[in-house]
């Protein structure tokens, strides 16, 4: 599971590894690996089809404009296919930004050096931003109901420098219209969910869940028609998701990492790849998957 890639040297997070170390790891896939779509490898699993040779699936989240200017020019040098999990409502409010990524410029910028979310004051201590009791923003926008979340992410996008913004574009921008049609004519491109807004589903009540899958599903399917497949933002899920999701004719159903029991049945667990982690320990991990998750 990747995020981004990006090919400048400034980071907000590590959610973005370099275009350098993402072609050295699909040189290595390419050689020692199996490398389907993601769909295939599903219904592998299902069927308990054991491949003779390892099988892998590459998958993207949160929709960043650098999956298609620096990520896809390298999947189709190396003819590699991927699953590109997009929050659609950056196609739908071209002004959008993920919450938690707007923290992250708040986080290493040299201003604002205070914000208000929902009227409450946050301000970067050491490599953090953090509100009333040292509490991080993250955790103060993932305890959010919906409509105040909303709000929150507004306040963010009110208070940013500007400079900042346009600095750091390559590692927080999202997929427009025009850049998802142009990025699913691919023929090594999956569109597929990561709900609407990059919110936490058991967050939601269960009109405001149908919503994030039914709302993703539809605007997806005007570029690619048979969008079939969600990965649950933050990995965060339960048995209402899942129950939504299938209502909503998602077939597969992707987690940020680990699936414990009940739900091992019906979620399909992922490795993360970040930035920061050399590639011995990211192969390693890769390696050690094949033992935990089978393939």
């Amino acid at each position: 599971m990747y995020h981004g890639v990006r090919t400048g040297q400034l980071r907000i997070n590590g959610r973005h590894i370099t275009a350098k170390h993402f072609e050295k790891q699909l040189q290595y896939f390419k050689r020692k690996f199996s490398v389907v779509p993601l769909d295939q490898l599903c219904e592998m699993k299902f069927a308990g089809v054991v491949p003779e040779k390892h099988a892998i699936a590459l998958t993207f989240d949160d929709g960043f404009v650098n999956n298609l200017t620096v990520a896809l020019p390298l999947l189709e040098k190396y003819g590699l296919p991927a699953t590109f999990f997009i929050c659609t409502a950056a196609i739908s409010d071209p002004n959008y930004a993920h919450p938690t990524d707007r923290v992250d410029l708040v986080r290493v910028s040299a201003a604002p050096g205070v914000i208000k979310l929902n009227g409450e004051e946050f301000f970067r201590k050491a490599h953090h931003v953090v509100g009333a009791n040292n509490e991080h923003a993250y955790s103060y926008l993932n305890r959010l109901p919906y409509s105040q979340w909303l709000k929150a992410n507004n306040d963010l996008a009110s208070q940013l420098n500007d400079k900042n913004v346009t600095e750091y574009a390559e590692v927080y921008a999202l997929l427009n219209d025009q850049q998802v049609s142009a990025f699913v004519r691919s023929n090594l491109v999956k569109a597929a969910s990561h709900s609407h807004h990059h919110i936490r589903f058991t967050s939601l009540s269960h009109a405001e869940a149908d919503f994030q899958l039914k709302e993703s599903k539809a605007i997806l399917e005007t570029y690619d028609k048979a969008v079939n497949a969600i990965a649950f933002p933050y990995g965060d899920y339960d048995g209402a998701t899942i129950a939504a999701a299938r209502k909503h004719g998602y077939r597969y159903l992707i987690a940020g990492g680990h699936v414990d029991p009940p739900f091992d049945n019906d979620v399909f667990p992922r490795i993360g790849v970040l930035d920061g982690a050399g590639f011995s320990y990211t192969m390693l991990m890769i390696s050690n998957a094949f033992k935990r998750f089978g393939f």
